[in-house]
């Protein structure tokens, strides 16, 4: 399976996946991830603009990668994607952010 799209800018990966990121995506979501850690990048921003369902499959992607690198940022995330995160508990862990820039603006 394909992956998502991963552009790399000023040493961030940033992976723009869409529709929903379930156990039919989760394969190509990590692919994409797998893409980004491939080209060395240590940080990576997740563009959720265009993801409108992440399931436990989704999430346990995110973890696992998260264990291999220095920060994920995850932008523009719609409300009901973040009710996930809060619900599981998930937000402890991860930054979130309005854009791709205040990602990377932020320490």
């Amino acid at each position: 399976m394909e992956a998502f799209n991963v552009t790399v800018d000023d040493s961030w990966a940033i992976i723009s996946p869409e529709g929903k990121l379930d156990a039919y995506n989760s394969i190509k979501f990590k692919n994409s991830l797998k893409k980004a850690l491939d080209k060395n990048c240590k940080k990576i921003i997740v563009d959720l603009t265009a993801v409108s369902f992440i399931d436990s499959t989704g999430l346990g992607v995110l973890v696992s990668t998260q264990r291999n690198v220095e920060k994920i940022c995850l932008v523009a995330i719609r409300k009901e994607v973040k009710e996930i995160f809060l619900l599981t508990r998930l937000d402890i862990i991860f930054s979130f952010y309005d854009s791709i820039q205040d990602a990377k603006n932020a320490r």
